[in-house]
C-alpha cells in the first residue's frame, strides 16, 4: 500500500457502545505474521484515530481490551487509507 493518512475508528459496538477499547496501527510483518504497532490509542465508539506513514508497505490495525470489556462484545473497525 502507498504511504498517506491512514484512518482507522471502532464505528459498532454491541451490545454496549459505550467502553474505551485500544485502536493501535502499525506495520505488518509478513514474516512473523503479527503488527507491529507504531501508534496507541485509547477510543471511543467513532473516535479516529489517524497515522501517516511515510514509505509504502502493509498496514495492520488492532483493537485490544484495555481492562473494560466484562463480557463478549462485537464491534466493527472502518478503515479509510488516502
Amino acid at each position: 500500500m502507498n504511504p498517506g493518512a491512514i484512518n482507522a475508528a471502532t464505528t459498532r459496538m454491541a451490545p454496549t457502545s459505550t467502553l474505551a477499547m485500544g485502536l493501535d496501527l502499525g506495520f505488518w510483518d509478513a514474516a512473523a505474521g503479527t503488527c507491529s504497532v507504531q501508534l496507541t490509542n485509547s477510543a471511543v465508539l467513532n473516535t479516529v484515530v489517524t497515522g501517516n506513514p511515510s514509505a509504502a508497505g502493509e498496514f495492520c490495525v488492532a483493537t485490544v481490551d484495555i481492562g473494560n470489556v466484562q463480557s463478549m462484545i462485537e464491534f466493527t473497525i472502518t478503515v479509510t487509507h488516502y
